[in-house]
């Protein structure tokens, strides 16, 4: 878990939002980043993505484009994915729809606090005003507006992920093979 590999700031207090995610449109990564570029102007903040996929160039223009603090770590191994959590901050799911959000449940439970679209499945079960904020994906104003509610929230950060943790720990796999279990009860009845 990354919770134990928690990076150190940069000299320059740079808070660092992250994101995994295939570089395709139903992530919403174009508009997420026309957003964090309006927000981040002025402000010492950079977004780091993993991932690959389609939109990769595309994304990189626009944000050189737009000269947004946006890095692109390409695709993360499975087996790597600790190491991404640990070198971000908060994690940010700008998606249209995720039927779960695996990477979100991954991030809380690095101890990350979670900036999520309101259409990402876990999102109800992992934000709440302890552990994140929610954002409408296909609003501009929205995700700004979220950008910013969780910027201004940074000293709460790691309370709220270790708030995030604690939640995704009640989803493991204890809780699948019950679920499971009683699915199979109500289904053989």
């Amino acid at each position: 878990v990354a919770a134990g590999l928690r990076r150190a700031r940069a000299d320059d207090d740079t808070a660092v939002l992250g994101t995994a995610a295939r570089l395709v449109p139903v992530k919403n990564l174009e508009s997420a980043a026309l957003a964090f570029a309006r927000v981040a102007e002025g402000r010492r903040v950079r977004w780091r993505i993993a991932g690959d996929g389609p939109l990769g160039e595309a994304l990189r223009a626009l944000a050189r484009r737009k000269n947004a603090p946006i890095e692109f770590a390409g695709r993360v191994a499975c087996e790597d994915l600790p190491a991404f959590y640990a070198s971000v901050d908060l994690y940010w799911q700008p998606s249209l729809s995720e039927t779960w959000g695996l990477a979100a449940t991954e991030a809380a439970a690095s101890g990350l606090p979670l900036l999520l679209s309101d259409r990402c499945g876990s999102s109800a079960e992992l934000v709440h005003p302890s552990s994140g904020w929610l954002h409408a994906p296909d609003s501009p104003e929205s995700l700004e507006e979220g950008l910013r509610r969780a910027l201004a929230d940074e000293a709460r950060w790691p309370a709220m992920g270790e708030a995030a943790s604690r939640l995704a720990a009640e989803w493991g796999v204890g809780r699948y093979a019950s679920g499971l279990l009683e699915a199979i009860g109500i289904a053989t009845r």
